[in-house]
């Protein structure tokens, strides 16, 4: 029979049920940090989406209203042609 001091403490039923709940828990604990991590990180890479694309959205209005602009200049220098 084997010494009792000689035994690990998980190689016993007894003793190992605590080892291998807090195995569990620090399987469990990573799990969720990675996963709260890798949520972090998808919330920041749309955040970045986004604000890019409110920048390229603004800059296609202005230049929407800068061809608009423009074509109003383009007509009233016709009419003023035609006119004289």
């Amino acid at each position: 029979m084997t010494d009792m001091k000689s035994v690990m403490p998980w190689e016993t039923l007894e003793n190992a049920l605590p080892f291998l709940l807090l195995l569990n828990y620090a399987l469990i604990h990573c799990t969720l940090s990675i996963l709260a991590a890798r949520r972090r990180n998808a919330v920041e890479t749309y955040d970045r989406y986004r604000e890019a694309h409110i920048i390229r959205k603004q800059y296609l209005d202005s230049v929407k209203n800068r061809l608009i602009n423009t074509k109003a200049v383009i007509a009233r220098v016709g009419q003023k042609k035609q006119a004289a």
